[in-house]
Order: C-alpha cells, then sequence, then structure tokens
C-alpha cells in the first residue's frame, strides 16, 4: 500500500496548482527538520 497525491481535480475544479514539486517540497521538509532539531526534539519530549 503506498500514498499517492494527486492534485489534477483541484486544479481543475478551483484552479489551484501547488507551489512546489514533490521532490523540492521533500527536500524543503528535510532541510527544515535538520535546521531545527533543538525545536522538535522538544516536542517529541512533549
Amino acid at each position: 500500500m503506498r500514498y499517492a497525491g494527486d492534485a489534477s481535480k483541484i486544479e481543475q475544479e478551483l484552479g489551484w496548482k501547488p507551489q512546489d514539486t514533490f521532490e523540492s517540497g521533500i527536500r524543503n521538509h528535510v532541510e527544515w527538520y535538520l535546521s531545527n532539531e533543538t525545536w522538535w526534539r522538544q516536542a517529541q519530549d512533549g
């Protein structure tokens, strides 16, 4: 089982397009976690 997002319906009906590609979104996500370790460690610990 896997997740596969498809924004074509929302693009057709509302004219919305994602700002990032999947690749750039993942890269930005990982970079944020690497730059904010103190924050997410505290959040993880509760």
